[in-house]
């Protein structure tokens, strides 16, 4: 699902809702939320993290979920966190 439109319009708010029916379920799965804020994406993820639930929401920028894949995979070592140097060094 990508939401677009202007700031206000109540993207977020859609977006939490579904990721909260998608972790339900049925059948309940682990859901990927992705923004481009990372001060939003810390926000969702603290204000998810506290409301039970049957199944994992991932809550990341693009950024901080190919971080944490990277380290889940065990080469997450020497990728720059820095937006221009990130972009760079993520292909190799």
């Amino acid at each position: 699902l990508v939401l677009t439109g202007a700031a206000g319009t109540g993207k977020t708010v859609l977006a939490v809702e579904q990721a909260l029916r998608l972790a339900e379920g049925p059948p309940a799965g682990r859901v990927l939320l992705v923004c481009f804020s990372r001060a939003l994406a810390d926000h969702l993820a603290a204000r998810l993290r506290d409301i039970p639930r049957r199944a994992e929401v991932v809550v990341g920028t693009y950024h901080q979920i190919v971080m944490r894949l990277l380290g889940e995979a065990g080469v997450g070592g020497g990728v720059p966190e820095d937006w221009g140097a990130f972009n760079e060094a993520l292909p190799d």
